[in-house]
């Protein structure tokens, strides 16, 4: 769904472009082969949540590494994460979001992990 409100008028604080987004199959061979390592047992919970939320790890133009919405049920009319695509910090949000440039609009993919820039950690001074 398109923003409600113009770009330049958003309460848009920070944007990162989104320059390098895995490959939803990679993520999986990752996950797969995390399981399956003599160090790690037992399947890692934190990889079952990566599968079960359908994020995949991107990295930023800044090169802050984060989970974004990746690849995406045929049920659902969520777009993926792709190259390019803008996260984003909202004033009063506590996480970042990721959005899509849709002709002169910007639609909400939705919420995102990036490390460094979660609660505002963003604008923290050094």
């Amino acid at each position: 769904m398109p923003l409600p409100f113009s770009f330049s008028l958003a309460i848009l604080l920070i944007s990162l472009s989104l320059y390098a987004v895995l490959h939803p199959v990679e993520v999986l061979h990752w996950i797969h082969w995390m399981n399956h390592q003599e160090d790690y047992p037992e399947p890692s919970t934190d990889n079952i949540t990566l599968e079960k939320y359908l994020t995949t790890i991107g990295r930023t133009d800044k090169g802050l590494l984060g989970t974004v919405p990746g690849p995406t049920l045929a049920s659902t009319d969520r777009l993926p994460t792709i190259s390019g695509d803008s996260v984003v910090l909202f004033k009063g949000a506590s996480m970042p979001f990721v959005i899509k440039r849709s002709g002169d609009q910007w639609r909400l993919i939705g919420e995102a992990y990036v490390h460094g820039i979660m609660y505002g950690a963003a604008f923290d001074p050094p």
